[in-house]
C-alpha cells in the first residue's frame, strides 16, 4: 500500500493499494494537520509514503513521518514531473500530482529518505529565527528614519525606537553564539562553517544561514539541483564588475554570481577543499585596485 502526498501550504493526499487509487483528499499542512495524519497514515499495513522535495513545504512532514516509522521516499520534483509527461497528464492540481506520486511509488523501486541529522535541524532553527529577527530589526531601522524624519516626533519616542534596535541587535548576537556553539560541537558542522569562511565575503552570520538550508538538502544533488532549492546573499565584487562591464545589467550580474559562488560552494563541501579565489575567477591584472575588493 502507498500513500502519496502534494505537500505544498496545503497537501493533497492519494492512497494507493493492489493498483487502485482511492478518492483524493486535501489538508492543511500545518502542526497539526500534520500530527493529525501521521497517526492515521501508521495505522495502515505496510503503508509506504512518497512525497515530492517541494522547498520548505515537503520537509517538516517528511520529517513527520520518518519519526512516526513510515518508510518514506522522497523523489525529484524533474522526476515526478517527468514520469507525468510519460502518462500523458497535463492537469495540475494536488490531486493529480499526489495521483502522480502514488503512481510513482508503486511502479517504481524503493529508495529511502535519509532524514537529517538533530543538529543540523537545529542549525536551520537557529538560521531562520537569526533571519526573521534581522528582518525585523531592518524594519525597525527604516521606522526609526521616518521618526527622525519628522521634526515633532518626541524623544521619548525616538528613543523606545532605538531601544527595539538595540534589542533585537543583542537578540541576534545571542542566537548566533548559540548556533556557533553548537556548530562548534560537531565536527562535521565545524569543518562546514570553516569552509564556508574562507570565501572572502561570507562571514559566520552568512556561512549560518548557507549551512542551515544547504545541509539539509540529499547528499547526491548536484550543483545543478542545488540552484533549484537556495539562494545566495554575498557576492564576489570582482566577477560582478567584469559581468557589468561586459554589458549584463547589473541584477542579471548578481544572478550570475550567485549561480557561480554556489557551483563553488558545492564543490568545496563535496571535496573537502577551501575556497579558492583563483578558481573562481582570476582578476586580470589590469582590472583598477578600486575594483578588486571582495565585498
Amino acid at each position: 500500500m502507498t500513500v502519496c502526498l502534494s505537500a505544498k501550504p496545503s497537501y493533497g493526499l492519494v492512497i494507493r493499494k493492489n493498483g487502485k487509487s482511492f478518492d483524493p483528499q486535501t489538508f492543511a499542512n500545518t502542526p497539526s494537520g500534520r500530527i493529525q495524519w501521521v497517526k492515521k497514515l501508521i495505522k495502515l499495513p505496510g503503508i509506504i509514503a512518497c512525497l515530492e522535495a517541494t522547498g520548505i513545504y515537503h520537509f517538516d512532514l517528511g520529517v513527520a513521518l520518518h519519526n512516526a516509522g513510515v518508510l518514506l521516499m522522497v523523489v525529484n520534483p524533474k522526476t515526478s514531473h517527468n514520469f507525468a509527461k510519460v502518462l500523458l497528464k497535463n492537469s495540475k492540481t494536488d490531486a493529480v500530482d499526489a495521483q502522480t506520486l502514488a503512481e510513482y511509488a508503486e511502479r517504481m523501486d524503493f529508495v529511502a529518505w535519509t532524514r537529517p541529522s538533530d543538529e543540523k535541524l537545529a542549525v536551520r532553527s537557529f538560521a531562520r529565527r537569526i533571519h526573521s529577527l534581522t528582518r525585523q530589526r531592518a524594519a525597525a531601522k527604516n521606522h526609526l528614519h521616518a521618526l527622525c524624519a519628522t521634526s515633532g516626533t518626541p524623544k521619548a519616542v525616538l528613543k523606545d525606537a532605538q531601544l527595539a534596535i538595540t534589542q533585537l541587535q543583542k537578540r541576534i548576537d545571542h542566537l548566533i553564539s548559540e548556533a556557533l556553539g553548537l556548530i562548534n560541537h560537531y565536527p562535521e558542522l565545524k569543518q562546514t562553517l570553516a569552509l564556508l569562511t574562507s570565501i572572502k565575503g561570507v562571514g559566520e552570520t552568512s556561512a549560518i544561514a548557507l549551512m542551515g538550508e544547504l545541509l539539509l538538502l540529499p547528499p547526491n544533488l548536484s550543483h545543478r539541483e542545488w540552484l533549484k532549492f537556495a539562494g545566495l546573499d554575498p557576492h564576489v565584487n570582482a566577477y560582478f564588475q567584469h559581468l557589468v562591464a561586459n554589458g549584463k545589467k547589473p541584477l542579471q550580474a548578481v544572478c550570475a554570481v550567485m549561480r557561480k559562488l554556489l557551483h563553488a560552494i558545492h564543490g568545496m563541501l563535496k571535496h573537502d577543499q577551501p575556497f579558492d579565489n583563483s578558481r573562481f575567477y582570476a582578476i586580470p591584472v589590469s582590472l583598477p585596485h578600486n575594483q578588486i575588493s571582495s565585498k
